[in-house]
Formats: C-alpha cells, sequence, structure tokens
C-alpha cells in the first residue's frame, strides 16, 4: 500500500482549461464546484499530468494529439507547467524540462500506478 502525503502548494499554468492558478492548502481543504467549463476537470487532470505524464481520458481519442491538448488555448509548450509542493518538497512537470521526481520518487512510483478519475 502507498505511502499517505499532503499536498500543501498547488501551481498550475497553462494547462487545459487554467491559465494561471495558485492555491495554498496550508490548514484548507479544497472543493471544486461549479459550472460546466470553469476548470473543475481541469485540475483534477492536472493532478494526473503531475503525477504520471499523461492525461488517460485523452489518449487514443482520434484526431486529439495527446501534448498539444495538454495546452491552454493560445498559449505554447513553454507556457506549461505543473507543480506542487509536498511536504517539504516540490515536485513538478512541464515541457520544459525532464522530470525529476527527487526525494519524492516513492510517492512518484505510487502514484503511477493509481487511478485518477
Amino acid at each position: 500500500m502507498g505511502q499517505k502525503f499532503n499536498i500543501k502548494e498547488l501551481e498550475i499554468r497553462s494547462f487545459r482549461g487554467i491559465k494561471d492558478l495558485k492555491y495554498d492548502f496550508e490548514g484548507k481543504s479544497l472543493v471544486l464546484c461549479g459550472p460546466n467549463g470553469c476548470g473543475k476537470s481541469s485540475i483534477t487532470q492536472a493532478f494526473e499530468y503531475l503525477f504520471t505524464g499523461q492525461v488517460a481520458s485523452l489518449k487514443g481519442i482520434q484526431g486529439v494529439k495527446h501534448d498539444e491538448s495538454l495546452i491552454h488555448k493560445g498559449d505554447s509548450k513553454e507556457d506549461l507547467l505543473v507543480k506542487a509542493k509536498i511536504g517539504g518538497q516540490y515536485i513538478e512537470r512541464s515541457f520544459n524540462e525532464e522530470f525529476n521526481p527527487g526525494r519524492l520518487k516513492d510517492i512518484y512510483e505510487d502514484s503511477r500506478m493509481a487511478l485518477f478519475y
């Protein structure tokens, strides 16, 4: 069974329906609610992308290029960033740098086997 961990901060830039979002979880919870198209799924997909490097629901859709479908409309690959602070360490994924889970490797390995909904 995987480790338990707390996400302390989240930053999303140019990912799917989100242009720019920063959220500090310290002492707070996050509840996602709102009308269709406001970015709820983009937040959950950002977590999936952060930990797995893909969004499974976008794979295999005819006519959809996975990497291009991750980028916010009007932005470029260089703009995309998903970053989280877990415990005292940061983990981030972008098209600009090779992914490195660093000291969070065990959490990353656990999450690669997870299902995201």
